[in-house]
């Protein structure tokens, strides 16, 4: 009877010192809010697994606390409507301990009290941080601090479709001379739409140039074409030019008349927009790099095949809007930040995971996998050692001789965004309005709607 009492004790202590560990580690539940978005996945899965990373390192230095990563993500059409429902939480106070947002939201987001100030933890983490594309800073800045982590960043241009030009009469030696052509200003926004309208002449049922069916970052990239500028750094104001926001008006409206966009194009459905290029309905798609591999997939082409994708699709910048300017390309950061909860132990947690999220190895996966554009200058080593590669490295040359911007870092910009679309797009695409009454009306509006926060300049 002794031994077996010696035997039970023995073995009550082996499960103790076995199971006490797990008993007494302190879960601690860090919520990610994260748009539910198949073109970029590891946005959120990144964060779960930067969390078994921090996991070990607590349990490595003896820290009993474990994170656990409570994912809410939503199915909404776009950033800007992501951004407005991530709002309206924080308002019923319930702050996320991290969002993922696109980058021109921060202004919004510091001004509402929904996210906390990064500049001190980037300092004092030289080590996470030292590595990141300069430019990508000036991303997620508001009013001289950072606000978030650059996640990923991306290039837009118009695809198009070779084949389409082919059957119109036009050469080889000009489709493989247009990206030189535009970047150079000798191939203008006009006439990109003087070749769309050719090609659907030539086959009236095709589509000529799609654009996405809601507001987004792409209309600044086609108004910048046209000299438009958003932004007045010193007076922190957004802008609006009567006279060049006529200009790119006009275009859209001879765009529309020559049926090269079609009159309808803003009551298409994402899947429609989606579908019509890679299906090879429509000439040319207005979108970003992302795009690729749904391309690929459809056209049959191995990810690796260069050649065959480029002989069916070319890229170009959003062309000058006159002869002799300049192309422009507009890349629309998405970034990791933290919510302000006013919790001190998960906003620490929070800042860790995403600064482990971001180290080159998670980050890549997400690059690569979803063809977005890497934030450290070490991952394109590793990205050009890979025949599948050759998609980001062709589109990180699309920006070497254009104009790149980014949109402000505004806490208005999303409304600037919907006003010039919604009261200037749209009305003159489903011939509601002129260019001039559109122009009038958007400026109105904005000016009804944004107050102070826009300066009206001729």
């Amino acid at each position: 009877m002794r031994l077996t009492n010696v035997f039970s004790t023995v073995l009550l202590f082996m499960i103790f010192v076995i199971i006490t560990p797990n008993v007494m580690a302190e879960t601690i539940k860090i919520s990610l809010w994260s748009r539910h978005d198949n073109s970029g996945p590891m946005r959120t899965t990144n964060i779960i697994e930067a969390s078994k990373q921090l996991n070990k390192k607590l349990k490595d230095s003896g820290d009993k606390r474990q994170v656990v990563v409570k994912v809410i993500a939503k199915h909404v059409r776009g950033y800007d409507i992501d951004a407005e429902r991530v709002l309206e939480r924080h308002k019923k106070g319930h702050t996320p301990d991290i969002i993922v947002a696109g980058h021109e939201w921060l202004g919004k987001f510091k001004k509402e009290g929904l996210i906390v100030d990064l500049e001190s933890h980037i300092l004092t983490n030289p080590d996470y941080y030292y590595d990141i594309i300069p430019i990508l800073w000036d991303a997620v800045m508001v009013e001289g601090k950072r606000y978030g982590i650059p996640q990923d960043w991306e290039v837009r241009m118009f695809f198009l479709n070779n084949e389409m030009m082919r059957a119109a009469g036009i050469s080889d030696t000009f489709i493989e001379s247009l990206p030189r052509k535009v970047d150079s200003g000798e191939f203008t926004m006009y006439d990109l739409c003087d070749l769309a309208a050719r090609i659907k002449k030539k086959d009236p049922e095709k589509i000529g140039i799609l654009h996405r069916p809601n507001f987004g970052p792409e209309f600044q990239m086609a108004m910048a074409s046209f000299g438009n500028t958003f932004y007045n750094q010193e007076l922190d104001k957004l802008v609006v030019s009567r006279s060049k926001l006529l200009t790119y008006y006009k275009w859209l409206h001879s765009c529309v008349k020559s049926e090269a966009i079609p009159a309808k194009m803003t009551r298409y459905s994402w899947r429609k927009f989606n579908a019509a290029f890679i299906a090879g309905s429509a000439f040319a798609k207005f979108h970003g790099i992302w795009n690729l591999d749904d391309q690929l997939e459809y056209l049959g082409i191995d990810r690796e095949d260069k050649d065959s994708y480029n002989k069916r699709v070319t890229w170009i910048n959003a062309p000058a809007g006159i002869k002799g300017g300049r192309s422009t390309n507009l890349s629309h950061p998405i970034v990791y930040t933290v919510g302000n909860t006013g919790n001190k132990e998960t906003t620490k947690l929070a800042k860790e995971l995403i600064a482990l999220a971001s180290q080159p190895g998670l980050n890549n996966n997400h690059a690569i996998s979803s063809t977005h554009l890497p934030i450290n200058h070490g991952q394109w080593s590793t990205i050009e050692t890979m025949d599948s590669g050759w998609g980001l490295l062709e589109a990180k040359r699309l920006l070497k001789d254009t104009n790149l911007i980014f949109m402000p870092n505004h806490s208005s910009i999303g409304e600037y965004n919907r006003i010039t679309f919604e009261n200037g797009v749209m009305e003159i695409e489903l011939n509601n309005k002129t260019p001039k009454d559109a122009m009038e009306e958007v400026i109105d509006e904005l000016q009804k709607q944004l107050n102070d926060d826009v300066m009206v300049v001729d």
